[in-house]
């Protein structure tokens, strides 16, 4: 852009000085970002007679956020921009290439695009210039160049441009920084130029009255316009993928490739106990009991089918397909807990039939007994949903900041992707999203128990950092970790919630990951974090006493998951099967 940016400007400039570019297009075009409409400001400088005028509107190099609580996290790639101040605070950097601007600026306005409103937006100061996007942090964020701010704005509204008065800030040419920070402890989001509506600066150049014309040089002595590099030339920056956003071995399919399948071993115990289940009675379906194992077991069918290339078997699981869709239901949790793995099968066996599809669609429009999750919502970017509009599992995916919401996120991802509905697949990572930290628009509610440590901006899993007086809570699930004890006591009581919460989690964050949607480390590695918590690792390790509590039981499929994904080195041992997932000592074993 530099390059395109000077030249264009540096023409402008001479224009204005010029009746010779009357009719030239010196339109500044850059890239726009993904999902982005083409601006619908004109950026095109005119002259008329006796007095030029220009209008510019440029997009930054470089913005970005850093937060105090992880002084060493860089969010250059994230698509918006924060302003907080509290117990830890948010700040935020753009910058720009003004070119070879110089003393010709009538008015300057950087513009924002609110995602989330607050009572204040912001001061603008001015920074210097020494940081990137790529790699700028709390501990290495610039430092101020002016000593007031240069501009504020009081309150700004969620979809709505806020403007800041930033003339007294440009005098000079070249690259200029600005910093944007909060007095209040209400978050203001903006979105960034891997947003769908980047910052804009707008210069608005100074009139001035045109000399003589045959003080001018010629008009043929002017760059030509089409000497500029195509806008296109420089890379958008929402072409990079998101780090570790899909498995270096994975496939479009929901949970396993065929080539990943193939691949697995077909002998040992984990490969025994498999083949048991699935040569097993598996029953009819239950999808209005808690404790049915038929999903599972179906499950097990299909990994059997799938790597043997058994067509009975392949039957037998189309078969406990047929059985889910004759059952009767109750709750969103049981039949949320049950979804998850027929669909799965059905996607491991290649079962694409329209009435099964049929029956997905309609158990996620059926009206049945959601979690709305608490009476308040969980945080600043959060806002309310009618259950009435939604199917009860739907609902208790995007309300429910507890092991409900899990299941139910973990349901309706494989759903949504099963479907091909995009747009559900993109609530329903939102949800997810907002469920391990970040700040999105959610429609999470939370409860007023004590476990979260931040009581204004709540999330499914408390923030990397976040302590309880002196008892460091990183990574505690506090919707599901009161249910022994409803507010905060250290050592916690023990409740089979704790690893309840875990189960739908894991199951949402590998689908997610896997469709190259949400990076299975979003949230500051907020999945290890919340094992970390239960396993007394990380940073609940410095707690006194450590509280430690590891898998057992139907939740010993989890460490294998989380250690194939993660990376980590969880204990494991032989894995029963949980409540919507199992056998992952052979799908994920190591």
């Amino acid at each position: 852009m530099t390059t395109n940016v000077r030249s264009t400007i540096a023409l402008a400039a001479a224009c204005m000085l010029s009746l010779g570019c009357q009719g030239t297009d010196m339109s500044l075009e850059p890239a726009a970002p993904h999902g982005s409409e083409q601006m619908d400001r004109t950026e095109v400088w005119g002259a008329s007679a006796g007095n030029a005028s220009a209008d510019i509107t440029l997009h930054p190099t470089d913005d970005a956020r850093v937060r105090s609580v992880s002084p060493d996290s860089n969010y250059g790639a994230s698509d918006y921009l924060r302003v907080v101040a509290r117990s830890y605070s948010f700040k935020s950097y753009l910058k720009f290439d003004l070119g070879d601007l110089a003393g010709l600026v009538a008015s300057a306005t950087l513009r924002l695009f609110v995602t989330n409103g607050s009572p204040v937006g912001g001061d603008v100061y001015l920074v210097d210039n020494g940081w990137a996007e790529s790699s700028v942090t709390w501990n290495s964020a610039p430092r101020d160049v002016s000593d007031a701010p240069i501009a504020s704005t009081a309150n700004v509204t969620t979809g709505s441009w806020a403007e800041f008065d930033v003339t007294s800030g440009i005098s000079v040419g070249g690259v200029l920084s600005f910093g944007l920070r909060s007095t209040h402890t209400n978050s203001a989001l903006y979105s960034t130029k891997e947003g769908d509506n980047p910052p804009e600066l707008v210069i608005d150049l100074e009139s001035h009255p045109q000399p003589e014309l045959d003080a001018q040089p010629e008009p043929d002595a002017q760059p030509e316009p089409d000497a500029q590099p195509e806008p296109d030339a420089r890379p958008e920056p929402d072409v990079q993928p998101e780090p570790n956003a899909r498995p270096s071995d994975g496939g479009p399919s929901i949970w396993l490739s065929q080539a990943e399948i193939d691949r697995l071993p077909t002998s040992g115990s984990a490969w025994e106990k498999v083949r048991s289940a699935a040569n097993s009675n598996w029953g009819s379906a239950g999808l209005h009991d808690n404790n049915s194992q038929h999903d599972v077991l179906t499950l097990a069918g299909a990994l059997v089918a799938a790597r043997t290339n058994d067509s009975q078997m392949r039957a037998k699981v189309i078969a406990g397909l047929t059985s889910a869709t004759h059952s009767s239901l109750d709750r969103a949790l049981q039949l949320a807990r049950g979804l998850q793995s027929y669909v799965i099968a059905a996607d491991l066996i290649g079962y694409h039939d329209a009435s099964f599809a049929q029956w997905v669609r309609q158990m996620l429009d059926v009206d049945i007994q959601p979690h709305t999750g608490g009476s308040v919502r969980c945080n600043q970017a959060g806002s309310n949903l009618d259950c009435d509009t939604v199917g009860g599992i739907v609902c208790t995916a995007l309300r429910a900041p507890n092991n409900w919401g899990g299941h139910a996120r973990a349901s309706v991802a494989a759903a949504a992707l099963y479907l091909g509905d995009e747009a559900l697949l993109k609530q329903v990572a939102n949800a997810h999203r907002a469920f391990v930290g970040l700040d999105v628009p959610n429609h999470l509610h939370c409860q007023d128990t004590t476990w979260h440590a931040d009581q204004v901006d709540r999330y499914g899993i408390n923030e990397a950092g976040a302590r309880i007086g002196s008892v460091n809570v990183s990574g505690v699930i506090p919707e599901d970790w009161r249910r022994a004890d409803y507010d905060f006591n250290w050592p916690p009581a023990v409740t089979g919630y704790m690893w309840e919460g875990m189960q739908g989690l894991v199951v949402t964050a590998v689908i997610l990951h896997r469709a190259g949607v949400v990076p299975l480390s979003a949230g500051e590695n907020a999945i290890v974090r919340a094992m970390d918590a239960l396993y007394g690792y990380g940073e609940s390790a410095a707690n006194n006493p450590v509280f430690r509590y590891p898998a057992a039981g139907d939740d010993t499929w989890i460490p294998w998951l989380v250690n194939h994904y993660a990376g980590t080195n969880y204990p494991t041992g032989a894995a029963r099967s949980g409540k919507g997932m199992g056998w992952t000592d052979w799908t994920h074993g190591r």
